[in-house]
């Protein structure tokens, strides 16, 4: 399909990150980095003649010269050494004094890789790439089209240039837990702020047990179904938030929350909802970014750089919608599935037979279940076989994990429980 402009961004200092914009409360710019949790965390920077080949083989970092936010830095610094003599290679790693702003790590990252590279913030992963300073840039969605996925982004790209791209290689990962994703000027993050900019937030909340949770906090019946406090002072919102959500944990109650103060978070989600396409504009400080939803959840998505013949920096890429994340998206689809089950294996018993047939409806995965002793009269009898979901089942026993995405028609065995399965060739469901 063709691709669907989802906005433009403009980059004044001349690098652009990507990342969850839902992560942005860890993001500390130019200050030194303060985990509290871990007070004692460092940066290391790895040299000696074989630097780069020994941080390649430790792969514990995209940039093969640093590691940041160590923990426990003896030990990984021991680690190091080590690796370097199994290879016969000369490196250590030597601790930088001070720490290593996230800010200054975009520019290593875009120094290692000639324009383009991965960072980390507070133990999470994004990218950044070098820009002209000038103009805007295009943000393109390009969906997949096809009847499975339907809308859902193929790609995403941020245009930096016009040409032909000649290669697309990878570059890194960014990390989403939001299911967002924002283009953004690095230095215009420092005028990003998660508290409200009116003095205002939401909190609301729904679900099955809402209604009842509600009434014991006094909280308004809103016009979508939910229910919470819309437009209310920042500081009475934060008055009942703990309490409701303590309940929601301590009581195990089916509802969902969503807490919102009235910043630049706040702003940009009210404007993915306005809008088709889920994306929408933002200017902060200097700069315009352009946040929008990834479509496929949270997770690891891959991130890569398109170049023309000459080597210039043609486009960046999140690859959103590949193999793998069509892939995670039928798994979870299937195990949210139910599986006819024999109850013997319901009550606990390893699974030792099980077939898939073409599924009875849209909540069917096809697959029955069976310990493999069950009598055909056992098994005619509804009231010994239960429906659960096929994820439930798929969970208790790694080898299952291995052959649950098989098509109708596949039928498995084993004669042991600690068995690995094995395909039945001329199985025929009776």
């Amino acid at each position: 399909m063709s691709p669907i402009p989802l906005g433009e961004v403009t980059a004044p200092s001349g690098r652009i990150v990507l990342l969850d914009p839902g992560l942005l409360n860890n993001w500390q710019g130019d200050r030194e980095p303060n985990d509290r949790e871990h007070p004692d965390e460092c940066d290391l920077r790895i040299v000696g003649p074989d630097a780069e080949a020994v941080g390649r083989a430790f792969d514990r970092s995209w940039n093969p010269y640093y590691l940041f936010d160590v923990v426990n830095p003896d030990k990984v610094m021991g680690e190091l050494e080590e690796k370097a003599a199994q290879l016969g290679l000369e490196a250590t790693a030597e601790r930088i004094e001070g720490r290593v702003s996230h800010r200054q790590r975009v520019e290593l990252a875009i120094e290692y890789g000639k324009g383009v590279g991965e960072f980390p913030y507070d133990m999470l992963w994004a990218v950044a790439a070098e820009v002209p300073r000038t103009g805007s840039f295009q943000v393109l969605g390009t969906p997949i089209g096809d009847e499975e996925f339907g809308s859902r982004w193929r790609h995403i790209d941020l245009v930096i240039r016009e040409g032909e791209p000649e290669t697309q290689e990878d570059v890194g990962y960014v990390m989403v837990d939001y299911g967002l994703l924002l283009f953004a000027d690095v230095d215009a993050l420092a005028e990003w702020r998660f508290n409200p900019l009116d003095g205002l937030a939401d909190f609301t909340f729904w679900g099955p047990d809402a209604t009842a949770l509600a009434e014991r906090f006094g909280a308004k019946e809103l016009a979508d179904g939910r229910f919470g406090w819309r437009d209310e002072p920042y500081k009475s919102v934060r008055e009942h938030a703990p309490s409701v959500e303590g309940a929601v944990k301590e009581e195990k109650l089916r509802v969902r929350t969503d807490y919102r103060p009235h910043g630049h978070y706040h702003l940009l989600r009210a404007g993915l909802e306005a809008s088709e396409e889920d994306c929408a504009v933002l200017e902060l400080g200097e700069a315009r970014v352009c946040g929008f939803g990834n479509r496929w959840g949270d997770g690891l998505f891959r991130v890569a750089q398109l170049r023309d013949a000459a080597g210039n920096l043609l486009r960046l890429r999140a690859e959103v919608g590949d193999e793998k994340s069509q892939r995670l998206s039928r798994q979870v689809a299937l195990r949210s599935k139910t599986a006819f089950v024999s109850k013997l294996v319901a009550d606990g018993c390893k699974v030792r037979f099980l077939y898939r047939e073409e599924a009875d409806n849209e909540n069917d995965s096809g697959w029955r279940v069976f310990r493999g002793i069950e009598s055909q009269d056992y098994v005619d009898d509804p009231s010994n076989c239960v429906l659960m979901p096929l994820g439930a089942i798929v969970d208790r026993d790694p080898e299952l994990k291995k052959i649950y995405e098989a098509p109708p028609g596949s039928a498995f065995e084993r004669g042991q429980d600690d068995e690995p399965f094995a395909f039945v060739d001329d199985f025929t469901p009776g």
